[in-house]
């Protein structure tokens, strides 16, 4: 089961490490920016900002569900944190669409928050198998 875990830990830091990284290029650019600029800015600082919320949310599922399962990990609160990050995600993806240097694809930014759930999702699920018996780890 360890192995299985050190998979979907490697396997999300894979997805999510590119993405956080623009972002966070995106942030301190923002944040250089934000001192006296026109209201895009602002949005877009705003979006950064819940998307760093959504993606720290994404951390914490993943590791309550790594730890005492899906049930310790479905609170509301976090679960609304994780939609406003991927929300906020895809809403900058939508500002940046008319920047010719800094297009992305839509569900490019998802990709990090999303695979700490899926990875979390996953370990929940092989836990309880495993619990069941029907797992052999």
């Amino acid at each position: 089961m360890r192995a299985i875990r050190l998979l979907l830990v490697a396997g999300a830091i894979t997805l999510s490490v590119v993405p956080a990284s623009w972002m966070t290029l995106l942030f301190l650019t923002q944040s250089i920016e934000l001192v006296g600029s026109t209201p895009p800015y602002w949005r877009e600082f705003l979006a950064v900002v819940l998307f760093w919320a959504g993606f720290i949310a994404s951390l914490v599922f993943a590791k309550r569900c790594f730890a005492a399962g899906l049930g310790a990990a479905l609170s509301p609160p976090l679960l609304l944190m994780i939609v406003l990050g991927i929300s906020a995600g895809i809403a900058e993806e939508f500002i940046l669409a008319s920047d010719p240097e800094f297009h992305f694809a839509i569900g490019y930014f998802e990709l990090a928050p999303m695979s700490w759930v899926i990875a979390g999702v996953t370990a929940a699920w092989l836990r309880g198998r495993s619990a069941a018996g029907k797992l052999v780890a």
